[in-house]
């Protein structure tokens, strides 16, 4: 039995963070911009692979394709 359960951004990660929080915003505007293209890119790229469907996401940068069309299973696809 574990009595604690604790967990917290380590103190480099906290320095890090209020770092990152005193940049101008013109930083993030370049960075937010850059994964935008990045994200466009990879959108495009995906959807020119026959079987594969995707959509972007609103908000993110991730992509989850769906590969149902090419393959019935992640063994299979793996």
């Amino acid at each position: 039995m574990a009595t604690f359960y604790t967990s917290c951004p380590s103190s480099v990660s906290q320095r890090a963070a209020l770092a990152a929080l005193a940049q101008p915003a013109r930083t993030y505007d370049r960075m937010v911009e850059a994964f935008r293209r990045r994200r466009e890119l990879a959108v495009a790229m995906l959807r020119e692979v026959p079987g594969v469907r995707v959509e972007p996401p609103p908000g993110s940068f991730y992509l989850f394709p769906d590969l149902g069309e090419i393959c019935d299973d992640t063994e299979r696809f793996a």
